[in-house]
């Protein structure tokens, strides 16, 4: 009976401890990617994107609250969407306090629960501003990015970094000019502009500059309204008239012939085929006969 009862008591603590066991052995083991913005004079944020590796792949982790932390001290909590991202945004007071530091040091952390292990992040940005500025003259027209950097309470040059051009499309950026444009010891890139892309009705088209995930200064982008583009002309209203895409009283007329011809074609040949049938049906009741 001893033997049986000690027995029992292993089972039951094995019953007990088990599941725990599991849940720490299945514990996901999150990544958390941060990247910085700053998008011409607005307020700067932050993207934070979690992920996990499951099945030999990275999948999104939904529905984490990830706490962001800079110089030290927690500013604000973000929670993923379906995608695995949180977006945090500076609130207003902080505004003043980031123009006057020359680099910002970011921690992301996510606190471990049953599924997941705890993740940290640090991410450091250095202060930089993107300059944009176009000149147009007789020998054509010219668009020029200035990146510099905040250090000692002063706005130096930068070197050696790559900026994109692009011109700004109802559904994305369309680049323009070479891939990449590496800035000189003036911090100076410079393209001419040669394209010729429709605008609105006073030509504006909206240029842009972008410094693209870059490990000092993250993602800056800076645009301008120029009236380089092409005039867009005011288009004829043709939903009235005979046209694909009117009402159906307004089918264009060879729509209305030709699908009709082919179906009286159609049924023509059905009925030859049926009256030639008949006719061989009567020539063989008189050969019978």
């Amino acid at each position: 009976m001893k033997y049986i009862f000690k027995t029992s008591n292993y089972f039951y603590c094995m019953v007990l401890v088990l599941p725990f066991c599991a849940l720490s052995q299945d514990k996901l083991q999150p990544r958390i990617d941060l990247s910085y913005f700053q998008i011409q004079n607005e307020v700067p944020y932050l993207i934070a994107k979690v992920r996990t590796r499951e099945d030999n792949k990275f999948e999104p982790v939904v529905g984490v609250s990830v706490s962001i932390r800079m110089n030290e001290k927690e500013i604000g909590t973000i929670t993923t969407d379906k995608k695995g991202e949180g977006k945090f945004v500076f609130p207003a007071t902080m505004v003043r306090i980031l123009d006057s530091l020359s680099s910002y040091t970011f921690v992301a952390n996510l606190k471990p629960d049953l599924k997941y292990e705890e993740a940290e992040e640090e991410y450091m940005i250095n202060k930089a501003r993107l300059i944009l500025e176009v000149t147009e003259s007789e020998d054509g027209k010219n668009i020029r990015g200035i990146i510099e950097q905040f250090t000692e309470q002063e706005w130096i040059a930068v070197p050696d970094v790559e900026v994109k051009f692009f011109v700004q499309r109802q559904f994305g950026k369309l680049p323009i000019g070479e891939e990449t444009y590496t800035s000189d010891e003036n911090g100076t890139v410079e393209m001419e502009f040669t394209k010729h892309i429709p605008g609105d009705i006073t030509r504006q088209i909206t240029l842009g500059c972008r410094i693209e995930d870059n490990d000092e200064f993250g993602n800056i982008i800076v645009v301008k309204q120029m009236p380089w583009g092409i005039p867009l002309l005011a288009q004829e209203d043709s939903f009235t008239s005979r046209t694909m895409w009117a009402t159906r009283d307004k089918t264009p007329i060879w729509l209305l012939v030709f699908p009709n011809l082919i179906i009286l074609g159609v049924w023509g040949v059905i009925f030859y085929l049926v009256f030639q049938l008949f006719k061989i049906r009567r020539i063989g009741k008189i050969i019978d006969n």
